[in-house]
């Protein structure tokens, strides 16, 4: 199956998720992401994080507090989990 690209926005929002787990070894949230890139509404920045799951550059892990984590098989920035 051939992988499909990245829309301009899902590239951006991708990017911003990785400097995020860089800088502060955490995803951002739901309304950081929105208020990043002006989207008013938390559904719109749901829509862009289900398209990047679709497209295999996101996974969902119900482990999370942020619920999503990059794909280690693609990337190798990876998120801690918090310490008990």
């Amino acid at each position: 199956m051939a992988e499909r690209k990245l829309t301009a926005r899902q590239a951006e929002v991708l990017k911003y998720v990785v400097e995020c787990i860089e800088k502060e070894n955490r995803t951002p949230t739901i309304r950081q992401i929105g208020t990043k890139f002006k989207l008013r509404s938390t559904g719109s920045v749901r829509d862009v994080i289900s398209a990047l799951v679709k497209k295999s550059e996101l996974v969902k892990d119900a482990a999370l507090s942020r619920g999503v984590r990059l794909n280690p098989s693609k990337y190798k920035v990876k998120v801690s989990r918090k310490k008990k």
